[in-house]
């Protein structure tokens, strides 16, 4: 009898061990990556090196970037009005894939530019729109663009010969698309808020050239808050829109396209949230950034809970330095966040997400007659790309006096290439050190596809060349202390506690 009471134990105990382990699994796979140290520490005289990283939460496909500690950005290159040929009418949005930019303008039209050598860009080709450029997704070898009443869809897999694809415009098989300001694309399906009619047009483009219309959700639809839709981020199966008359951030569930519901939402004030006339946003992880321009802010959300999303952190304007005064654009690169205002590309430090920080400002001209960037930049690789518009004084549009320049940046971003995660713990990839990189201290940053990230800190350096003379290295701010964020435990976290339970009290009653 003893002998199998004593079994019976020592099953129930190898029972709680494997549940514990399972449980420890579970919350730590729910977290961001960590980086605990790397190897090696230092660059030495070799330009190509294999960095190998130790830590926790690594996941396959990860990329990893080493981010200057120390931002100098370098102008490469200006396009402006005395190039050979002048750019564009007026700049609205920009995206940057490997060697190509594709711009978009309000005077309808579309442009590749071939920057392969960011010091001579070279514009490749060039097609009119049918309808105003003012935001563009890019997908495959296929272009999106809106911003009147029409979704248009252009075929770029040749670069110097942009062709049309397909079109719909408003009142084209039931749409009721006027004036979109955002874009988003997810699985042959294209996601369009319309400003002035209240709603989310979703249209389904897996046949390009006969794009059709499939569903629509309207503001108040199941409680949801999209009056004045500015702005759409498609991530996973949500819709994270920006809603300018509603002072507010919305969450659309869109796993099932034809079908798009109303998941949660903040609205300003909300646990501090400062969300007057939000504009874009951009989200990564658990977070979503959003600017604000009614607070000249950025604000973070915790969208973790998409039914119940949470003000998490904000920066305004003029806190730690920052120059948000009419922020607009929002992307998100490695470590950095960069803001597309009135006048500058504010960059911010986001380690901790909770706690930003100003980093840098990329233009001491903040004055009247410089616009821009505002939505019309990108960050590639090691480069970032910015338009600007310069007018004659302070009270002339743009589009009425146009200036128009692309300004090319070398950041000093440091991509990894042939990244291999050998485990949850151990990470390896080849660095390859430009023959000007600049010397001084890297951030190593490592970010999973859920766009969850880690980031050592100060963890990689590059010394000074033999025989140079150092430059003082700058003060670096001790960052702050991370506050440990509450969990929700998945479900079958809490299993694994039920059965721990029960097994503690039947052998309780025995």
């Amino acid at each position: 009898m003893n002998i199998f009471r004593l079994q019976r134990k020592s099953r129930r105990f190898v029972l709680i061990i494997i549940c514990c382990l399972c449980l420890t699994v579970v919350i730590s796979a729910a977290g961001a990556p960590v980086i605990s140290s790397v190897t090696p520490s230092e660059a030495g005289n070799e330009m190509n090196l294999t960095l190998t990283l130790h830590g926790s939460g690594f996941e396959p496909r990860a990329k990893i970037v080493l981010t200057p500690v120390t931002l100098k950005p370098e102008l490469l290159c200006t396009m402006d009005e005395n190039s050979d040929e002048k750019l564009l009418v007026q700049p609205m949005d920009l995206v940057a894939i490997k060697n190509y930019l594709y711009l978009f303008d309000l005077g309808n039209t579309f442009t590749i530019v071939n920057v392969s050598d960011p010091r001579n860009p070279v514009r490749t080709g060039t097609i009119p729109l049918r309808t105003k450029g003012i935001v563009a997704a890019i997908q495959g070898h296929y272009a999106y663009v809106t911003g009147g009443a029409a979704l248009d869809i252009l075929d770029i897999s040749d670069p110097a010969n942009p062709i049309h694809a397909g079109y719909v415009s408003n009142g084209n098989s039931g749409t009721i698309l006027r004036e979109g300001f955002g874009i988003g694309v997810a699985d042959n399906h294209v996601y369009i808020p319309s400003v002035l009619t209240d709603s989310l047009e979703v249209f389904d483009v897996t046949d390009r050239e006969r794009p059709v219309f499939r569903a629509r959700i309207t503001n108040r639809d199941f409680g949801s808050k999209i009056n004045n839709p500015n702005n759409i981020f498609v991530s996973g199966n949500y819709a994270y829109l920006t809603s300018a008359a509603s002072n507010a951030f919305e969450i659309i569930d869109i796993s099932n396209p034809r079908m798009p519901d109303h998941k949660g939402y903040l609205a300003n004030g909300e646990g501090g949230a400062l969300l007057t006339i939000p504009n874009s946003v951009y989200v990564k992880g658990r977070y979503a950034y959003v600017t604000s321009s009614g607070d000249n802010a950025l604000e973070i959300i915790d969208v973790s809970d998409t039914e119940k999303p949470v003000h998490a952190g904000s920066l305004t304007n003029g806190e730690t330095g920052a120059w948000l005064s009419g922020p607009y654009g929002v992307k998100v690169a490695g470590n950095y966040l960069f803001v597309g205002t009135d006048n500058t590309l504010e960059i911010i430090d986001i380690t901790d997400p909770v706690r930003p920080r100003h980093k840098h400002s990329m233009y001491e001209d903040t004055s009247p007659y410089v616009h821009g960037p505002r939505n019309a930049f990108d960050i590639e690789g090691r480069y970032a790309y910015v338009t600007r518009n310069k007018v004659s004084d302070g009270y002339t549009m743009p589009y009425e006096d146009p200036k128009n320049m692309l300004d090319i940046f070398d950041i000093g971003f440091i991509p990894a290439t042939d990244v291999t995660i050998h485990s949850q713990e151990e990470a390896s990839c080849t660095i390859e050190l430009p023959q000007k990189s600049v010397p001084g201290l890297y951030n190593v940053v490592i970010t999973n596809p859920d766009g969850q990230f880690g980031v050592l800190e100060s963890g990689f350096k590059i010394p000074e060349p033999v025989g140079s003379q150092p430059e003082p290295e700058m003060p670096i701010e001790n960052p702050p202390e991370t506050t440990p964020t509450a969990r929700i435990l998945p479900f079958s976290a809490v299993v694994g506690i039920l059965i721990i339970a029960i097994i503690f009290r039947k052998q309780r009653k025995e």
